[in-house]
C-alpha cells in the first residue's frame, strides 16, 4: 500500500505506518507457522500463564514457537537481525545470568528473562522479515477484551482494592493494557495521516482505549500504569501535533495541552 506524501512524515512513520496497515497482514505469508503460533502464545501468556495448573499450556506453546521459527529461518535461509535494542537487551541478560556468580539470585528470575530475550529476538525478526506485526496487534486486542470477559463472567476478588483479571498481578496486567492503548494510537496515527480510515473503526480503537484507560486507572490502580500511560500518551499526542501542518501546530499544541 502506497503511503502518501504528508508534511513532517518522516522515514520512522512510514515504518510504523507499514506496521499498521491492515493489508500488511499477508505478507506473513513468509513464515505461516511462526506467524499462526506467535499470537497464540501472546493470547497464552496473557490468559494462562497466572496459573500453576495452565502455565504449563503458555510454556508448550512458547517452545513450540521458538521451534518452529528455528526451522522457518534455517529453511528458508533467512537472515537473522540484531538491531540495538536486541543487542542492549541480551547484553541486560548476559549482565543478569554473570551477577549471579558473586550474588547468587533465583535461577526462576533468570530462566524468565531469558524467556523474554528469546521472545524479543523472535518478535523483531518476524516483523521486520514479514514487513508486519498485525497479528500480534490482534493477540493483543483479543487478550485485552477476553481479560476484561473474564472480570464479567467471574467473580473475581480485588486484593486491597486492584483488581488484576487473568495476570496476576495489577502492575503487569496494566502494562498489558498500557500496550493495547500503543497499538491502537498507532493506528489512529497511521490514520490520521493518509486520511483513511472508517468511522466504525475509528469509533471502535476509540472505546477500546477508554476501556483500557478505565482498566488502568479503576481496576489495576498501578501508579506506574498510570503514569507510564499518561506519558505515552502525551508523547504520541505531541508526535502527531508535529506531524500537522505548521500552520495547525500553535492551536493543536494548546489543545493537546
Amino acid at each position: 500500500m502506497k503511503t502518501m506524501s504528508t508534511p513532517g512524515l518522516t522515514r520512522t512513520t512510514r515504518h510504523i505506518a507499514q506496521g499498521a496497515q491492515p493489508g500488511a497482514a499477508a505478507a506473513s505469508s513468509a513464515m505461516p507457522f511462526t506467524g499462526t503460533l506467535l499470537p497464540a502464545y501472546v493470547v497464552a501468556v496473557v490468559l494462562f500463564s497466572a496459573y500453576p495448573g495452565l502455565s504449563l499450556i503458555a510454556t508448550g506453546v512458547g517452545f513450540a514457537l521458538a521451534f518452529v521459527f528455528a526451522v522457518e529461518v534455517v529453511v528458508q535461509g533467512q537472515k537473522l537481525h540484531f538491531p540495538f535494542p536486541v543487542i542492549m537487551a541480551l547484553l541486560f541478560g548476559c549482565f543478569c545470568i554473570l551477577q549471579m556468580i558473586w550474588a547468587p539470585g533465583s535461577t526462576a528470575m533468570v530462566l524468565t528473562v531469558t524467556q523474554l530475550l528469546i521472545l524479543f529476538v523472535i518478535i523483531v525478526n518476524y516483523c521486520m522479515l514479514t514487513k508486519t506485526d498485525h497479528r500480534i496487534e490482534i493477540a493483543v486486542y483479543l487478550s485485552v477484551i477476553l481479560t476484561f470477559v473474564y472480570l464479567a463472567v467471574s467473580d473475581v476478588n480485588a486484593q486491597d482494592g486492584r483488581v488484576s483479571s487473568t495476570i496476576g498481578n495489577a502492575n503487569e496486567y496494566s502494562i498489558v493494557l498500557l500496550l493495547g492503548i500503543l497499538f491502537a494510537l498507532r493506528r489512529l496515527l497511521y490514520a490520521s495521516v493518509i486520511h483513511k480510515i472508517s468511522i466504525k473503526i475509528m469509533i471502535a480503537l476509540l472505546l477500546y482505549i477508554g476501556l483500557s484507560i478505565y482498566g488502568v486507572i479503576y481496576l489495576t490502580g498501578s501508579r506506574m500504569g498510570l503514569i507510564l500511560t499518561i506519558t505515552a500518551i502525551a508523547l504520541m499526542a505531541m508526535y502527531w501535533v508535529w506531524l500537522q501542518p505548521v500552520w495547525r501546530r500553535i492551536w493543536l499544541v494548546i489543545v493537546v495541552a
